[in-house]
């Protein structure tokens, strides 16, 4: 046989053996895309390495008191993780017997049920908080007493479903090793960031300046002259949680502990995202990357860090479509709730979670195409359910527009005042356009088609 003809029949290589290679490909395009833009951060990295190393020179980087209000704020972010948990694991449970539908959830990935467990308890607890400060009852001694149920519902779900220990895993492979690193490179570094005080933008203007006068006036107030103080504060009201707690300790202490409790939403997302590539067939292998991909995200790693709460949204989005997907599918009451409880949580995260309800409609008509259309009351049946749990969802979310709507006479206020009406002192219609004509432009760049479809 000639040379020719041998390697004619040679055999192709393995997908296996290929994938890496497009990845790694594919990751040094990528990188050679964001590098290029970056001069004012990046491309002073050395010189910002050497400012680092002179004022390392002069003293220590933390003092013993420091490091020990950072490990307070560890701990208590902890307890408040392990709360949520408790609540939301408790939760979901009587949810599915009072749904008759208790096997629904059985054989799904455990990251995933861990991250939505955790998710709807952060949810509950924010309106629990939302409620104290109606009341004015921001006290330690409440925050104490409001973790103590929280830990002893932990206990009480890690007795009644212990952690389902997967076997001998296999032999990690070198993209398996690669994802993990980068993983473990942004959430270390994340967190690290989360314990020093904030300095971005957004924290100082609202996440982390309107908390702090709730807290000083131990309840709900107005906040003169911040117009984010109108904004729906649900991701806010776990870290003003852990703020109180930690005030036990020291001040210090307690900001640290609010920005290390908005940092877990980023473990919770990454979690999330790797049960849910899982749940949809991927090998453990491949299942890790996903979540690679997106702790690499700079955005992402930079919200993780500098106490934002936009990763929480994504966690309630990305447990909405999970729940969208399985009721598609299934049409279970169980699924539908969980698509209920996530759009609730996340209205109260954002307003821009509004969005979210807009193609609801027609995920309702696809479900009626598939499982009831050839009955009129069969589908009128799961219309009406759907219409009940969505309803429920609204109502679960709009507790902050519902205060904003009383005390503005616009629940989507300082938006749309052309529109809704609404005043504030210091606010009218011309400051309201200006303010929706730069949030327009955020972010936006004059990025053309090209670029969107690059991103």
């Amino acid at each position: 046989m000639s040379s020719k003809d041998s390697s004619v029949s040679r055999p192709a290589p393995p997908l296996e053996n290929v994938l890496p290679l497009v990845s790694a490909g594919w990751a040094i395009l990528l990188a050679v895309a964001f590098l290029a833009s970056r001069g004012q951060d990046v491309g002073r990295l050395p010189a910002l390495l050497a400012s680092f190393a002179t004022d390392l020179a002069r003293g220590p980087m933390a003092t013993g008191r420091a490091l020990a209000d950072d490990l307070a704020a560890l701990l208590i972010a902890a307890l408040v993780v392990c709360a949520w948990y408790g609540v939301g694991s408790c939760l979901l449970g009587w949810l599915a017997r009072l749904a008759g539908d208790t096997a629904a959830r059985e054989g799904g990935s455990p990251a995933l049920a861990v991250a939505r467990a955790c998710a709807v308890g952060a949810g509950t607890t924010s309106l629990i908080w939302f409620a104290l400060g109606l009341l004015h009852a921001y006290r330690e001694w409440v925050a104490i007493a409001v973790l103590a149920p929280g830990l002893a519902f932990f206990v009480a779900s890690v007795l009644r479903v212990p952690p389902r220990w997967p076997g001998a895993p296999p032999r990690a492979g070198g993209t398996t090793m690669l994802a993990a690193a980068m993983i473990g490179v942004a959430v270390i570094t994340a967190l690290l960031s989360s314990l020093a005080p904030p300095t971005a933008k957004d924290a100082l203007i609202y996440h982390r300046a309107v908390p702090k006068v709730f807290l000083a006036a131990g309840g709900l107030v107005d906040v003169p002259g911040n117009i984010a103080s109108f904004f729906a504060l649900g991701g806010e009201m776990n870290g003003l949680w852990a703020d109180l707690l930690g005030r036990v300790i020291g001040t210090r202490a307690g900001e640290a502990a609010f920005g290390v409790v908005l940092f877990a939403w980023f473990p919770l997302l990454l979690m999330a995202l790797y049960g849910w590539a899982r749940s949809r067939g991927l090998t453990t292998e491949w299942a890790v990357v996903v979540p690679a991909v997106v702790a690499a995200i700079p955005t992402a790693w930079y919200v993780a860090g500098h106490a934002y709460v936009d990763l929480a949204l994504v966690l309630y989005a990305l447990l909405a479509v999970d729940a969208a997907g399985r009721w598609w599918r299934s049409a279970s009451r169980i699924a539908l709730l969980d698509l209920a409880l996530a759009l609730g949580c996340a209205l109260a995260v954002k307003h821009v979670a509004l969005m979210f309800l807009v193609p609801l409609p027609l995920l309702v008509l696809l479900v009626v195409r598939r499982h009831r259309s050839h009955t009129l009351r069969g589908a009128a049946a799961v219309v009406g359910s759907a219409a009940l749990m969505l309803g429920g969802a609204v109502a679960l979310g709009s507790i902050w527009y519902v205060r904003t709507w009383i005390r503005t006479g616009n629940p989507l206020f300082p938006f749309y005042v052309n529109v809704l009406g609404g005043h504030a002192a210091g606010w009218d219609q011309q400051r309201s356009a200006l303010l929706q004509t730069v949030l327009s432009l955020y972010g936006g760049g004059g990025g053309g088609l090209v670029d969107y479809l690059v991103a």
